[in-house]
């Protein structure tokens, strides 16, 4: 199974690693901003499954984290755009001024050949959406939307896991 890690950082062309070029940029960009969204999203749902554990008003399970708690929605939507923005800024894509979740420049962008991205997501879905996530990646968008599903699934995965009172784990956890 490639866990986000490998999508940040393991699958890229390493011929571009420490040359400083705007390629190398951009694979490093991808590996930060991906990393702090893995993060965020994970210190998010701790707290919020915290709370739903211990029977706070406004969060029960199911539906469980986050969809029990709005402030951590809107918390995950402003972490989802500020990676959009930082990937598409580094990658050649004119960033993310009206903060609509996709590039402003998609036509300039990086290829993911370019970048060393590989061609395909894998064959993982996520458990909380039921999103799959295999898919070719042609563009920097379904670069970005493969990152975003693998770092889900991965996420979705862990935090089931840690609150097993309040939620099964997920069969979709149980990939290959």
């Amino acid at each position: 199974m490639n866990l986000p890690n490998e999508h940040y950082y393991d699958l890229l062309n390493p011929a571009e690693f420490t040359t400083g070029s705007d390629v190398n940029k951009c694979q490093i960009a991808i590996g930060k901003a991906g990393t702090k969204y893995l993060q965020t999203k994970s210190k998010l749902l701790r707290s919020c499954w915290a709370n739903v554990l211990a029977g706070k008003t406004g969060f029960t399970a199911p539906p469980g984290c986050p969809d029990t708690d709005a402030k951590t929605v809107t918390k995950l939507a402003q972490a989802e755009q500020k990676k959009v923005a930082a990937i598409c800024k580094a990658c050649g894509a004119g960033g993310d001024d009206d903060e609509n979740g996709a590039c402003d420049l998609p036509g300039s962008a990086f290829t993911p050949a370019q970048i060393g991205f590989e061609p395909t997501c894998p064959d993982l879905t996520v458990p909380s959406t039921g999103t799959p996530c295999v898919s070719n990646v042609t563009s920097l968008a379904a670069l970005i939307t493969c990152v975003d599903c693998v770092t889900d699934f991965a996420i979705d995965c862990a935090a089931d896991l840690a609150v097993p009172a309040a939620m099964p784990y997920p069969a979709e956890c149980n990939a290959p």
